[in-house]
């Protein structure tokens, strides 16, 4: 039950995407001056204008030292492309916080990390609405996601742990969150799911991810999320409750394909499911990871 996104561009696409996406900011009333959006703007003209002098060793020397921007700037583009278009003023306010906080990932920490927490429900909902999901984005109702499709709605509660140890608590109070929130609906048709971004714990340092090609790096990616899960699968097994499908986890990073000489910003998510194959909630969970996929 995985996920692969990998995607390549070149820095005028990076240029166009990020145009794009600062548009839909503005247009649903979020300001992008004077935040980490404008900082990351001013990195990517640079980029092109080294690039376009054909300066390869400064890019190569910038994006060593500030490969975290462009990190940021691939975040953003995704929540536009997955959720633009559908998006309403009903999300302007989430956006409003993930564009605040630090401008570097690695100077996050339990006090500044309430925008990239949102950012991350946002990147969730967008996987979910590009799999044909209707998605609902509350940061501050009951539920931080909420995405329905054949009748069935799935209740996605949100964690950004920083070690093993937060990962096992915030597990329990997801599984405990959504158990509160099912015991008012109906069971059969409602299901929760934990969703686990890990990057902070497998990634902590922020290192690039090496390729040699695409299937090279899928492997690679899948390998960091796999042995994640499987090192912590019987703490969490011991967890689970009746109602939750399982928990999803989540690990991105920028790496670079070797083939194409280019640098690349990947997200891999994989699922650990609470039943047993062949199981209902089973089988559920295994149909909501197709549909993720499209």
């Amino acid at each position: 039950m995985s996920i692969e996104v990998i995607g390549s561009q070149s820095f005028d696409e990076l240029s166009k995407d990020f145009s794009q996406a600062e548009d839909w900011l503005e247009s649903l009333g979020v300001p992008t001056t004077n935040s980490r959006i404008s900082a990351y703007r001013s990195f990517i003209d640079m980029l092109v204008q080294l690039y376009r002098d054909e300066n390869y060793e400064e890019i190569n020397r910038e994006l060593s030292s500030h490969l975290n921007a462009l990190y940021e700037a691939n975040e953003i583009i995704f929540i536009h492309k997955s959720l633009g278009e559908g998006a309403s003023f009903a999300i302007a306010d989430v956006l409003k916080e993930i564009i605040s906080g630090p401008d570097s990932y690695c100077e996050e920490s339990k006090n500044n990390n309430r925008a990239r927490n949102f950012a991350f429900e946002l990147l969730l909902a967008g996987r979910f609405s590009a799999g044909g999901f209707e998605v609902v984005v509350d940061c501050e109702g009951s539920t931080d996601v909420v995405a329905r499709k054949r009748g069935l709605t799935i209740l996605s509660e949100c964690k950004r742990p920083a070690s093993n140890y937060s990962a096992k608590k915030n597990i329990s109070k997801a599984i405990k969150q959504i158990r509160r929130k099912i015991g008012g609906v109906h069971k059969s048709t409602t299901k929760g799911i934990v969703a686990l971004d890990a990057t902070k714990i497998i990634n902590g340092g922020f290192k690039l991810l090496v390729g040699s090609n695409e299937t090279d790096l899928n492997l690679r990616l899948s390998g960091c999320v796999h042995n994640y899960i499987s090192e912590n699968k019987d703490e969490w097994l011991a967890l689970r409750k009746k109602g939750v499908l399982g928990v999803v986890v989540r690990f991105s990073c920028m790496a670079i394909n070797k083939k194409d000489n280019m640098y690349t910003y990947c997200q891999f998510y994989s699922a650990l499911p609470f039943s047993e194959k062949g199981g209902h909630d089973y089988t559920v969970l295994s149909e909501m990871v197709g549909d993720l996929k499209v």
